[in-house]
């Protein structure tokens, strides 16, 4: 009984351990989006959280700023067809 208690006790020490000083990476959510817009005020303020440059221009337009492409934003693949696509598969246009 006591010999199954202190292995019992030993593999959890052992477990525990392992779990804690294994390396943890932070969670990353950071999304970037294509369409920034620069505020004509003194200090250059801008905002790169938009999808379409319409929705770019509607924000800069009634803040006296303009829009331009995200350099750090980077588009997602494109697939080309080859072909005639078989019957029954639905292929997204782009």
């Amino acid at each position: 009984m006591k010999k199954t208690l202190l292995l019992a006790a030993t593999a959890f020490g052992v477990a525990f351990s392992a779990f804690v000083l294994m390396p943890m990476e932070e969670a990353k959510a950071e999304v970037v989006y294509p369409w920034c817009v620069r505020y004509r005020d003194k200090d250059g303020t801008e905002n790169c959280g938009f999808t379409s440059y319409a929705q770019c221009m509607g924000t800069a337009r009634g803040n006296t700023g303009y829009c331009y492409r995200n350099p750090q934003y980077v588009d997602g693949p494109r697939y080309q067809r080859r072909g005639y696509p078989r019957r029954g598969v639905i292929i997204e246009e782009y």
